[in-house]
């Protein structure tokens, strides 16, 4: 899984951008991998269902700006590759709130993206068995 987290970490050059100045604190993109859950349908293969969360807080009054970078995470995440095998994205979600369990009401969108990787047991490798 070393591809799925370098890919994570160059998601996070490419995306964050706090501006000119340093004391700036948002945007800030949250991002975590809890699970990977094993459900076998093949007989020669593997089947792994990959789940991530990605959670965006910008301040209250940049919706356009948290929006923007929602759909750019979104287009990222959407086509991330496990080390170098294609995965195929099965479901996504995005959702924007207020967010007012911080000393700061944050503007926040929480994207929830399921990934399907199929491994065959026959090559040894990750395969993407659906078309997009």
């Amino acid at each position: 899984m070393r591809g799925a987290f370098q890919a994570l970490q160059w998601l996070d050059v490419l995306i964050i951008d706090p501006g000119a100045e340093e004391s700036t604190t948002y945007p800030q993109i949250d991002l975590s991998i809890p699970n990977l859950y094993d459900k076998p349908e093949y007989k020669n293969a593997d089947q792994i269902q990959l789940t991530l969360y990605c959670d965006i807080y910008a301040r209250k009054d940049e919706y356009m700006e948290v929006q923007d970078l929602a759909n750019k995470a979104l287009s990222s995440l959407r086509h991330l590759s496990i080390a170098e095998y294609p995965i195929r994205t099965v479901s996504f979600s995005g959702r924007s709130m207020i967010d007012h369990s911080m000393a700061e009401e944050l503007q926040r969108v929480n994207l929830i993206i399921d990934y399907k990787v199929i491994q065959s047991a026959l090559l040894g490798r990750f395969l993407n068995t659906e078309k997009g």
